[in-house]
C-alpha cells in the first residue's frame, strides 16, 4: 500500500504596488535591492539552479534554490535552506524545521508579478506547511512575516526607491506568558508612555509617545496582540515599524524593529540603543 501524501497548506498573499514590473523583479532578486526591503544581508546566484541566499543574523540565515526565473513575470525558489554563504556555521532556524526537514524541504516560495498602467500586482503564494498541529506556530509566524515584509516591499519601491536602509532592532527570550510580555513592550514603560492602541486596526490611524519620548504615528499595518503591532512611521519619513512577542521557534521572544531610509537613518543607532536598554529592564534574564 501506498504512504498517504502530507496534506499542506498554503498563505497567498496579493499586493498591488505603484511600481513596474521591472522594478518589482528588480527588488526580488537583486541583492542590494533585497537589503532595502528584506534582509540585512542577501547574496544572489541568479537563474534556475542558482540561489537567493538571506540573513538576519547569525541563527536567522537561508538559502532559497531558484527552481524559476522570468524576468519582470515569476520567480520559485525553495525556502531557508541551512546555508554558509555568509561565512557562519549552517544552522537549522526553528525548532519545527530541525524536527521535521522532510516538511521543510517541501516549502516553495511562488512570486508572480502581473503589470497593470506602470503598477504591478504581486502575488505571493508560500506552499507546503503541513496541516500537523507542531506546524500551526510557524505558519502563523510565517503568515504575519509575509503579511509585514511585503507591505516593506510596497514602502521602499514606492517612497524610498534606491536608498539605503538602516535598520534598529532589540530582541529578549520572555519565558512565561507572551501576554504578559506584550503587556510590559505596551505598557507606560515601554511602546505606550503615552496614548493608547486600543481599538486600533489595520488600516487605522495611530499616535503614540514612547517610554523615550519618541513621537510615532502613522498607518497601522497589523495590530494582533500578544503576536505583533505593525505600523508606517510617517514623522520619520515613512519608516516602518514592527513589535511583539513571537512564539515560533521555542522560548518567546519579544522584539522590536524599526526601518529607516535617506535623511532618518541617523535615527536607527539611537532608536536601538535606547530599546536594548528598555528590553534588558523590562525582560531581565532570568537569574
Amino acid at each position: 500500500m501506498m504512504a498517504s501524501k502530507t496534506r499542506t497548506r498554503s498563505i497567498e498573499i496579493e499586493i498591488p504596488i505603484n511600481a513596474s514590473p521591472e522594478a518589482v523583479w528588480k527588488a526580488l532578486t537583486d541583492p542590494g535591492e533585497l537589503t532595502r526591503w528584506f534582509p540585512l544581508e542577501a547574496r544572489v546566484e541568479p537563474g534556475e539552479g542558482g540561489a537567493i541566499a538571506l540573513s538576519w543574523g547569525q541563527g536567522m540565515e537561508g538559502e532559497n534554490r531558484i527552481r524559476i526565473w522570468q524576468p519582470d513575470q515569476r520567480l520559485q525558489t525553495g525556502w531557508f535552506a541551512p546555508t554558509e554563504a555568509f561565512g557562519n556555521k549552517a544552522e537549522v532556524h526553528s525548532h519545527t524545521f530541525r524536527d521535521d526537514p522532510e516538511t521543510a524541504r517541501t516549502l516553495l516560495v511562488d512570486y508572480q508579478l502581473e503589470g497593470k498602467g506602470g503598477s504591478t500586482v504581486l502575488r505571493m503564494v508560500h506552499s507546503g506547511f503541513s496541516t500537523d498541529a507542531k506546524w500551526d506556530e510557524e505558519f502563523k509566524a510565517h503568515q504575519r512575516g509575509w503579511n509585514f515584509e511585503l507591505r516593506s516591499l510596497r514602502n521602499y519601491l514606492e517612497h524610498h526607491r534606491g536608498l539605503a536602509r538602516s535598520v534598529a532592532q532589540a530582541h529578549a527570550p520572555v519565558p512565561g506568558d507572551p501576554q504578559d510580555a506584550w503587556s510590559l513592550l505596551m505598557s507606560a514603560q515601554g511602546l505606550l508612555g503615552q496614548g493608547s492602541l486600543d481599538g486600533v486596526t489595520e488600516g487605522g490611524r495611530y499616535a503614540v509617545t514612547t517610554v523615550h519620548g519618541q513621537h510615532l504615528g502613522g498607518e497601522v499595518l497589523s495590530n494582533r496582540p500578544p503576536a505583533e503591532f505593525a505600523a508606517t512611521v510617517e514623522n520619520m519619513g515613512h519608516a516602518l515599524l514592527r513589535c511583539g512577542v513571537e512564539t515560533c521557534g521555542g522560548t518567546p521572544t519579544a522584539g522590536m524593529w524599526l526601518s529607516t531610509w535617506g535623511d532618518h537613518q541617523d535615527k536607527a543607532a539611537p532608536f536601538e540603543a535606547q530599546w536594548k536598554k528598555t528590553f534588558a529592564q523590562l525582560f531581565p534574564a532570568a537569574s
